[in-house]
Formats: structure tokens, C-alpha cells, sequence
């Protein structure tokens, strides 16, 4: 099975150091582009499948009348069907390579729903994509039997070599150390100063690991949390539950009895058997994924779109604070809406972009509204 690197984009080669600390791994490729770096990693032989999709594209993909690159330099999409139940699915945009990832065609599509929805075009490899998507004019079918499959090759990670010390370097040392050794009777060795990092550099540190131990894919939260709340808005008399919180990396709605028979409940469970599964009485846990590992991105708009699509939703969005992290503005907003359930779902897909994570989530029904209060962290440049 083909293994994807994680990948991360990096502003300066400091900030390429900086993410080499956080993140040591036994495999990497670091790819320079106007000034950026662009680092795959992995503790596995891992490749940048992503990479060697957009080289084949330019060789082989049918291009425009008007421009030759026009179909590789806007947004698109490219799908591929590894075997029968498992996909490969990649984003482009600005002729670069945006997000990648491998697994069930049914959850690659939510994952990658915002970079769908705004793809000019997509690439299809297999008629069985159709039966999961209806098929429309963006969609162009691609031949890739003509693909220089052994080319895969160059695109592999290389192992991290570990740093030797020349021979004549090792003498010297020794050298060294015995003359210390022989002098430490009248000399005390002076200690070296630990090196200091930045505040910045601390405050990134600290955000990162925050950010893979606490927060989450915004998207998968929404959904989770408004279908929890639809379960349990058809519960037996006696139980009620209106109530859905983030805590750390997990849903956790409240159930209250009152009145009901232990038979019922049990009976009730026996019909929902997936629910089931998550109650840990008096409540409902259900653990969300942590976010793939975060990487530097700057979204061109995504910010005004944000703010117009919660209003035009008649919530209201506010910005708590921006800090820079690894060199890349972070802005948190804070958004409180009230609404059906479809306004949580066209909320959701605003959020299912990979520059956004979730840290704060209390969403809450009465009859059939719903009110929902999170806070977000979205990475590029703020609203002026």
C-alpha cells in the first residue's frame, strides 16, 4: 500500500529549522519554491505521490485552446481509484500542490468538500467515482495507463542521513578531552549557555503542541455535534439531551433520566446500536480525530468570505486575536449563530478547509433550532 508523506510549508529556513525540531523523522525531501520550502516527512518510506500526479498532468493532461497551462495553474482537483475501496485524492491550486490524502472515497469527499466545491476542474481517473458524485461539466475523465509509472522513483523520500564527524576531527577531540581530563585539577570546566529561543519561537512551540492534542477538523466537529443532537431529539420520553460541548478532542452531550425505565433505555439502545457504542452514562463521548499536522498556508479571501457567509447566516463573527505561528498569521474568531439544521451544514462546509482547526464548540437545540457558539483559529491574513 502506497504510504503519503506529511508535508509542511515553510516561509524561511528558519522557520525550516524550527519545524525540523518539532517534527524529526527518519525520511524527508525538502522542495524550494520562490523562496519557500516545502518539507515531506515520514518515519516510513513515504513518496510525494502529490508531486508526481502534477509532473504527469503537465506531460500528459488534455489542455485548453486558449492557454496551454490554464487547466494546471487554476484550482483543481485530482481523483484517483487506487483498488476497489480505496482513493487517492488531491488538491492544486496555483499550480502547486495543496492537500493530499488516502482512504474511503465517501470520507475523502467530506475532507476535501471546500477544495471540491472551489475546483474549475476536476480529474477524474475512474468511472466509479460517479456512483459516490454526480457527474457535471467540471469533471474530465483522465487516462493515466500512459504514465511513466517508473518516474514514482524519484519522487520517494530519502532515509535522513545521520551526521558523521571526520576521522581527523574524532583525534582531535580526543585529543582534547585528555588534555581537559588532565587539567581539571586547577581548572573548573566553564558551562556552556543553553541556547534561547525566541518568544515567538516558544509561542509557536507551544501552539503546535496545543493544537495536535486539543484541537480539531472543524467540519467533522459541526457535523458530529448537530447529528448527536438529532439522535437524541428522538429519544424515548424521559430522556433528553439538548446540549453538545467540545472537551479536549471529544463530543460530550448529557443525557438526563427521569421517569424512565431501565427496559426502555436498553430498548432504545438495541435500535441505535452505532449510539450505543459512545454512551458512557450520563453521557454520550464521542472522540473526534486530531487534525493532520499543521502546515504554513496562506488562504487568499477565505477571510472575507468567512465573515459574509456567517452574516449572511445571521450570526455574528468576532476576532478575539491574531498571533504569528511559525511565521504565519493565526486569527481566532469566535462565532455565535442561530439557526435550522441546514444552517449548521452550510456553516460546515464554509469551515472544511485545512488552514482552519476548532478549539471551542457548545452547540445546543430547542424544538427544531439550533444555537451554536465556537471559536476558531484560521490561518493568513486578516480583514483590515
Amino acid at each position: 500500500m502506497m504510504q503519503l508523506a506529511q508535508r509542511a510549508v515553510l516561509e524561511h529556513t528558519k522557520a525550516l529549522k524550527l519545524h525540523r525540531q518539532h517534527y524529526p523523522a527518519e525520511f524527508e525531501r525538502v522542495i524550494e519554491k520562490e523562496g519557500k520550502f516545502i518539507r515531506y516527512y515520514s518515519d516510513t518510506p513515504a513518496m510525494l505521490y502529490g508531486e508526481f500526479v502534477l509532473s504527469q498532468l503537465h506531460q500528459h493532461a488534455p489542455m485548453t485552446d486558449d492557454s496551454q497551462d490554464a487547466p494546471l495553474t487554476e484550482r483543481f482537483v485530482y481523483v484517483e481509484r487506487r483498488d476497489e475501496h480505496y482513493w487517492y485524492i488531491a488538491a492544486y491550486q496555483n499550480g502547486e500542490l495543496d492537500q493530499e490524502a488516502l482512504g474511503n472515497l465517501t470520507h475523502l469527499l467530506t475532507q476535501f468538500g471546500y477544495a471540491i466545491h472551489h475546483a474549475k476542474r476536476l480529474w477524474v481517473t475512474h468511472e466509479d467515482f460517479y456512483q459516490s458524485y454526480d457527474k457535471e461539466p467540471r469533471c474530465q475523465t483522465l487516462d493515466i495507463l500512459f504514465w511513466e509509472k517508473d518516474a514514482q522513483s524519484q519522487y520517494a523520500l530519502e532515509a535522513v542521513k545521520a551526521k558523521t564527524v571526520p576521522i581527523k576531527w574524532v583525534i582531535a577531540i580526543l585529543a582534547v578531552v585528555l588534555i581537559i581530563a588532565g587539567a581539571t585539577t586547577y581548572y573548573q570546566a566553564t558551562k556552556p549557555k543553553p541556547v534561547k529561543r525566541s518568544k515567538a519561537e516558544i509561542a509557536s512551540a507551544k501552539y503546535l503542541k496545543t493544537y495536535q492534542t486539543r484541537m480539531v477538523d472543524a467540519h467533522v466537529a459541526l457535523i458530529n455535534a448537530r447529528n448527536l443532537l438529532i439522535e437524541a431529539s428522538v429519544m424515548p420520553k424521559g430522556m433528553t439531551a439538548d446540549k453538545v460541548v467540545l472537551d479536549r478532542q471529544k463530543l460530550v452531550m448529557r443525557v438526563d433520566n427521569k421517569d424512565v425505565k431501565t427496559s426502555t433505555v436498553h430498548q432504545w439502545f438495541e435500535t441505535h446500536p452505532t449510539l450505543a457504542a459512545f454512551y458512557d452514562k450520563p453521557d454520550f463521548v464521542l472522540p473526534l480525530p486530531a487534525p493532520t499536522a499543521w502546515q504554513a498556508l496562506r488562504p487568499i479571501g477565505y477571510h472575507r468570505l468567512l465573515t459574509e457567509s456567517v452574516e449572511r447566516l445571521g450570526g455574528v463573527i468576532d476576532v478575539e486575536k491574531t498571533n504569528p505561528i511559525n511565521g504565519i498569521p493565526t486569527t481566532t474568531y469566535r462565532i455565535k449563530t442561530t439557526g435550522n439544521l441546514g444552517h449548521i451544514g452550510v456553516l460546515a462546509d464554509v469551515l472544511n478547509a485545512p488552514f482552519i482547526a476548532l478549539n471551542k464548540l457548545q452547540m445546543s437545540r430547542h424544538d427544531q433550532t439550533l444555537t451554536l457558539d465556537v471559536t476558531i483559529d484560521v490561518q493568513g491574513e486578516p480583514l483590515s
